[in-house]
């Protein structure tokens, strides 16, 4: 993608800078990345954002090409060589959405995606729902604008929003729309602690093309992201006191159940949990369709109602639902209110308080819960 679609430049200046297209090799017949650094810093306000994108290790960008964030996948290609993070293409937001969300989901890691102005947010609007229910960590840059008016065509005015980030607001973490570079770069640093905080989910931001194209005529602080500031804070745990009452309660437990849930994304979650379920003697079941521990393992027994009937005590690991994860719903709905009810001691340990949100709620009922552990759920576990 050439560079000249940036600025306007006299034949002056387009004679002294170098072409940024990509070149074409006879032998193989592809584009090759050109990656020119004339200066050893970045030359655009795209170039900065991509440098910042690459310090922060994301493997990927998911898109689907538009014009709104031409500058930004020109230096994704050109400047940073289609490297950390290289383009895999999408043929629809939604889809790109979903493909980040696989990513984080699979790799455990935080994912990157990009989605075109406001009809490729609104086409990926229901992904990024999806992301938001699945609680995965995913920075969205949207192109936006200009804002700028005199920098406008035709078709950008219909194109551009006052707030764009409010189509989503509702569903994700946090938004924002900076008005400077400098202030990009600070969202998007702000943007991935916040979405890699526990409970995590997306943060979606909007890049206005104007800035991505916008010469830098003096060096821009590319931010270190080594320094602790920049990194999510480490994951909280439980008070001691919480921790010896659950210990005690599951420990003198007469039926103690295990349910494991969201959790269960995390490979390291398998271990710590097979081994206090075996360590207890207790039941296990898995919630919804997550999987913590061996289908195969004795003491697994999801899809048996029985147990939830059986167990006096209930630990519910990072359970979005408590109360479904116990069959509390349809004609059970009012069973623990009842003057004779069987009271099964009950304890959450979740951020799901922290989830809290104005548009929707993650979890239905509040479940009649004994003791809640709000804690990071494998801090939790060690």
């Amino acid at each position: 993608m050439a560079r000249a679609a940036k600025r306007k430049t006299t034949a002056k200046t387009k004679a002294k800078r170098p072409s940024r297209a990509p070149k074409k090799t006879a032998a193989q017949g592809v584009e090759i990345p050109v990656k020119t650094r004339q200066h050893n810093r970045p030359e655009y306000g795209s170039d900065a954002v991509a440098e910042l994108l690459s310090r922060y290790g994301f493997a990927y960008a998911f898109l689907n090409p538009g014009s709104s964030f031409r500058g930004l996948q020109d230096s994704l290609v050109n400047y940073n060589a289609n490297k950390t993070p290289k383009v895999i293409l999408g043929l629809h937001e939604d889809n790109v959405a979903a493909m980040a969300q696989g990513y984080a989901t699979a790799s455990g890691r935080p994912a990157f995606c990009i989605l075109h102005d406001m009809v490729g947010l609104m086409h990926g609007s229901m992904g990024v729902f999806n992301i938001y229910c699945a609680g995965m960590p995913v920075l969205i840059l949207g192109g936006s604008g200009p804002s700028d008016h005199a920098m406008r065509g035709p078709v950008d005015y219909l194109h551009s929003a006052n707030t764009q980030g409010e189509l989503v607001r509702p569903f994700v973490k946090w938004d924002d729309e900076a008005t400077t570079v400098d202030g990009v770069l600070d969202s998007i640093a702000r943007g991935y602690k916040i979405a890699n905080t526990g409970p995590k989910g997306p943060v979606y931001i909007a890049f206005d093309v104007g800035l991505q194209e916008q010469e830098l005529t003096s060096p821009i602080t590319v931010h270190d992201i080594d320094q602790s500031c920049f990194q999510a804070p480490p994951p909280p745990a439980a008070s001691a006191e919480a921790i010896e009452k659950t210990v005690e309660l599951l420990v003198r437990a007469r039926f103690p159940l295990i349910v494991g849930g969201r959790v269960g994304y995390l490979p390291a979650a398998t271990q710590p949990i097979q081994e206090l379920v075996e360590l207890l003697g207790a039941a296990y079941r898995d919630d919804r369709t997550f999987v913590c521990m061996p289908t195969s393992h004795p003491q697994n027994l999801t899809g048996s109602r029985e147990v939830l009937a059986k167990a006096d005590v209930v630990l519910a690991i990072d359970c979005a639902d408590v109360r479904w994860a116990l069959g509390g719903y349809g004609k059970n709905r009012h069973a623990y209110k009842a003057k004779d009810a069987k009271r099964q001691r009950v304890i959450d340990l979740s951020q799901n308080e922290h989830a809290s949100h104005t548009w929707n709620r993650v979890g239905g009922a509040i479940a009649d819960t004994e003791l809640q552990l709000l804690a990071d759920p494998l801090t939790g576990l060690g």
